[in-house]
C-alpha cells in the first residue's frame, strides 16, 4: 500500500450516500482512483460514530447499511479509538493548523488535501 487516507464525516457521508449527485459521483471517482493506485482508506471510529448517530437520528436505513458495508468490506478499514490514535489525531490537527490548512475543509479541499498516513497503528485497526 502506498498511503492511507483518513476519511472525515463529510467525505464518508458522501461515499455512503445512496442518492446520486455531482458531489457523490466526484468523491466516488476519487476514491476508486485512490484504491486503484494502491492507497488504503481508513475510517476512524470517532468519524464512524459521528456519521452513524446522524443516520440513526434521521432514520436513514439505507445510509446505515451503506456505511456498515463500506467499513466492513475491508477488515483493515476501521481505525479503533485508542489513546495512541487520539494523540496522533491531535498531532495531525496541530500540523494542519500550523500550515494554515483549515480543519473543516470543503469537499474540494478535502479531495485535494487529504492527509496521507503511513500505517503506524497496526494494532488499532479493529473494533
Amino acid at each position: 500500500m502506498n498511503r492511507y487516507l483518513l476519511l472525515d464525516s463529510g467525505p464518508l457521508g458522501l461515499v455512503t450516500q445512496p442518492r446520486i449527485s455531482p458531489e457523490v459521483v466526484a468523491i466516488n471517482r476519487w476514491l476508486i482512483a485512490c484504491l486503484s493506485s494502491g492507497d488504503g482508506v481508513l475510517v476512524p471510529a470517532i468519524i464512524y460514530s459521528e456519521l452513524r448517530r446522524e443516520l440513526l437520528r434521521a432514520r436513514k436505513a439505507s445510509g446505515l447499511a451503506r456505511l456498515d458495508a463500506f467499513v466492513q468490506i475491508d477488515s483493515n478499514r476501521y481505525l479503533a479509538l485508542t489513546d495512541e490514535a487520539l494523540r496522533l489525531a491531535a498531532e495531525l490537527w496541530a500540523k494542519a493548523r500550523q500550515q494554515g490548512r483549515p480543519t473543516r475543509p470543503r469537499l474540494t479541499s478535502t479531495l485535494m488535501s487529504s492527509l496521507p498516513l503511513r500505517r503506524s497503528l497496526s494494532a488499532s485497526r479493529r473494533r
